[in-house]
């Protein structure tokens, strides 16, 4: 039977926790699961301070959450400002869009570059080669998952989240990409109270003619769909309405459909026609408005034909409040990358030095920083020399040169154990990146 929320004598929704959960069934990163040490490798210590990996980027300042994938840490970009961020491990697993090697890098690439207000923003992919982990790096919501077990919210409040989370997939849907572990707490809100799709370790993105057709189960069990349930091919994108739906639910009743702790018994009830999802009529002392009900019945229909889609659900009485308020489907841009976007889309941590390529820097001390791209002009006569470290994929050196083209033919930028001294006026012609914070009371001369 599928497991409703309990009623008090009168009737009434009782506002009781559901059973616990294992996390294979339902992971949640409230739990306090129990972690090895392995899952604490990326973690290292520069100058007392605690970063995210050995490239000295991401300073933690508390852990967020931790969950049976791992460990997810507020931490603050120091090569951005400061800018706040989120940085979670996920593991390289075959199943993951993470562990493909051939496709893998693409997709990431093209999620680096998705942009939406209703979508979590990926900023960095780092592949840890000491740790079974790969750690993504994203935006930060202050305001917290949209909703949690065992505390239903009023249906404005559902409605609004509701609109957020439909606005979010379809962008998603639009660039083919499928999230595939939709589920609340995958759903974060940010400091205005909009609701953004987060975490996309599971993801799948689909060339634009190709079918969504996937196998396998990816995911958090307790919101996937009959079609997973029940093995073999099933669509990726009504997988991710299905979770939607599921989502909702929790929204308005505080719980799940189905909260067997058991996978192997859980997928039979969620794949089983006669096995069917109770939709009570109240939470609490709320009534749940007819049109609401009926939303929901028709995202959780086991029947896939009868089953809403995302155009339906867009379109629906409840989403729209009887086109009062219509939520239009946005006309966006497909998402295209270049193949150095691809090659760039992991950055590779805790490999040494290599004096070139990939993950370089110029990272200053406490000065401000200035970002310099191929063909920038870095400095000219006069102006003030450069205090710097150099950090190639991960690792310090204090000897290493730089290249400059001048107009008096090739010069080099020589660094000694701290600090870097302009000899020519010049352009960076090398294909790294690069950071650099301005000295204190020197100037560079031509020689």
């Amino acid at each position: 039977m599928g497991c409703a929320p309990s009623k008090s004598a009168d009737g009434e929704i009782a506002r009781t926790p559901p059973p616990p959960a294992k996390p294979d069934a339902y992971d949640s990163f409230e739990e306090e699961d129990d972690l090895d040490d392995s899952e604490l490798k990326g973690t290292v210590m520069k100058d007392g301070k605690e970063f995210c990996s050995d490239r000295g980027q991401y300073l933690v300042i508390k852990e967020v959450g931790r969950g049976a994938f791992g460990i997810a840490k507020l931490c603050l970009d120091v090569f951005n400002e400061n800018r706040p961020c989120v940085v979670k491990s996920v593991a390289k697993t075959t199943k993951s869009l993470t562990g493909k090697e051939e496709t893998g890098k693409r997709e990431l690439a093209i999620m680096k570059k998705l942009s939406h207000a209703n979508v979590i923003k990926l900023y960095d992919v780092i592949d840890e080669e000491t740790s079974d982990k790969l750690q993504l790096v994203m935006e930060y919501a202050s305001g917290g998952v949209v909703a949690k077990m065992s505390e239903p919210l009023s249906e404005e409040e559902c409605w609004r989240g509701w609109r957020d989370m439909l606005t979010g997939i379809d962008y998603l849907h639009k660039q083919r990409c499928a999230h595939r572990d939709l589920k609340a707490e995958n759903v974060l809100k940010d400091e205005q109270g909009r609701a953004k799709l987060a975490d996309f370790g599971s993801a799948s993105i689909f060339e634009p003619q190709a079918s969504d057709q996937v196998g396998g189960s990816v995911g958090t069990p307790a919101f996937s769909s009959p079609e997973i349930a029940a093995g073999g091919k099933y669509s990726a994108f009504a997988a991710d309405m299905w979770a939607l739906g599921v989502t909702l639910y929790q929204m308005v009743y505080g719980t799940i459909p189905y909260t067997e702790p058991d996978k192997y018994k859980l997928y039979k009830q969620i794949a089983d026609s006669d096995d069917v999802i109770k939709f009570p009529e109240k939470v609490g002392d709320e009534a749940v408005t007819k049109s609401l009900s009926d939303l929901l019945q028709g995202l959780l229909n086991k029947n896939l034909e009868k089953r809403i889609g995302l155009k339906e659900a867009m379109s629906h009485p409840w989403t729209t409040r009887n086109a009062i308020a219509p939520l239009e489907s946005e006309d966006v841009a497909t998402v295209e990358v270049s193949k150095e976007e691809i090659e760039n889309a992991v950055h590779h941590s805790g490999g040494g030095a290599t004096g070139g390529g990939g993950d370089s820097l110029f990272l200053s001390g406490d000065f401000p920083i200035r970002k310099f791209k191929k063909g920038d002009v870095i400095c000219r006569q006069g102006d003030p020399a450069i205090e710097a470290y150099f950090i190639a994929q991960g690792s310090i050196s204090t000897h290493m040169k730089v290249t400059l083209e001048t107009g008096d033919g090739a010069g080099t930028v020589e660094s000694s154990e701290r600090q870097v001294s302009l000899w020519h006026t010049g352009t960076f012609v090398g294909e790294m990146e690069m950071l650099l914070g301005q000295g204190n009371n020197r100037t560079a001369s031509c020689r």
